[in-house]
Parts: C-alpha cells; structure tokens; sequence
C-alpha cells in the first residue's frame, strides 16, 4: 500500500486512490481541491500500460515543490504476446510534462520490476531502483538518462531520497556485508555511513537541503 507524501510547503500531497474498477492509482492532491488521479503514460510499443493488475499505478513520491510525482505503472511488455503482463515500469508526472516512462538500464531483465521513489523540483533527477539481477540496484535518471550506482564489486541497492535540487541523493544497503547506509553528490559521487553496530543495519531515508 502506498504512503501519502507531502510537498515541503505542506499543501500538495501524493498518495493512492482507487479506480473506478476498484485498482490503486497514482493520485495527488492540492490542499483546497480534491485527488486527482494521474493520467497514464503512453508505453512504447509494442508495449501498453495495463488496467486489469492487481494496481494501475503507484505513486511514491512528490516533489518538495509539490509540481512532480514519481511512482511506477504495470505494463504488458510485449503486447499481444503472452507472457509478460503486468510488469512494474517507472515513471514521472507534472502538470508541464504529463506523465512519462522512464527507460530501464540495458542489462534489464524485461520480467523483472523497476520503480521511480523520488524527484527533483526540476525534475531533471529522478531516482529508484530496478531487481532485474535478483536484489535491488539503485538508479538514478540525470536528465532522462539512466544510471546505475553500484558496480558488480560494489553494488548498491535502495535509493531513498533525491532533494529538491537534486544534488544529493541518500539510500540504503550499499557494498556487501555489512551492508551501510550511503550519500551520493554530483561533488563528490558516492560515500557510505558508518554503522552504530555491528549487528544492525543501517539505512539514510533523508537529507537536508544543504
């Protein structure tokens, strides 16, 4: 089930609403008016968006201006083939740009699942992660484009938080046991935290501003 989250300014909020068959869709709301849900995104062909899973689309995050939404879509990845309905897609929305797919890495494994958990003001960086290799890889998209952040030698599973400029991005479950917690600048690229223990894991869900 999707968690509402909120603008920074506390009057846009995304969350989930039900269709009219019943199924979650991705839906934000403006302090004032009323959910609206979010239209789907055109898939490239011979892929199409599906409404007949066990949801249409999620919302994970807004934006801190409260003016874009990440989440995922279900999609039927071949078409008319059988075979691979109802896969998990990423994708963003804003008012300007309406919503959008986002391209998967090119070592995907079109059965698997990939969502977007964050987005820039800008929305110039979007981040997520895919599990088409079994666990979690962490992504980011800079302008569209996407990017891993881990490597075979140091993988790099959750990405938690983008802030509204996009300059720093925080996750959780970087390199290999014991896992940590990790900071990502465009400065400075990536760094893990220390844990408190060695028995504990450790994750950064957030980050400030600055």
């Amino acid at each position: 089930d999707a968690d509402s989250t909120m603008s920074q300014d506390g009057l846009s909020f995304a969350s989930d609403t039900l269709s009219p068959t019943g199924l979650r869709i991705a839906s934000i709301l403006k302090y004032g008016s009323t959910w609206q849900q979010l239209p789907l995104p055109v898939a490239q062909a011979p892929a199409v968006v599906m409404d007949t899973c066990s949801s249409i689309s999620s919302a994970s995050r807004i934006s801190g201006a409260g003016n874009a939404v990440a989440g995922h879509v279900f999609v039927d990845t071949n078409g008319p083939e059988p075979g691979q309905a109802c896969r998990v897609r990423p994708f963003v929305w804003s008012a300007e740009t309406g919503p959008m797919i986002l391209p998967v890495p090119t070592n995907f494994n079109v059965l698997r699942s990939a969502r977007a958990t964050g987005v820039s003001n800008d929305m110039s960086m979007v981040i997520g992660w895919h599990d088409s290799l079994g666990a979690r890889s962490g992504l980011r998209w800079e302008n569209g484009q996407v990017i891993e952040f881990g490597t075979p030698q140091f993988p790099v599973q959750d990405a938690s938080y983008v802030t509204p400029d996009g300059n720093t991005i925080v996750g959780a479950n970087a390199g290999t046991s014991p896992q940590k917690a990790w900071i990502w600048t465009r400065l400075s690229g990536l760094k893990t935290f220390d844990r408190v223990a060695p028995n504990f894991t450790a994750a950064a869900l957030a980050a400030s501003d600055n």
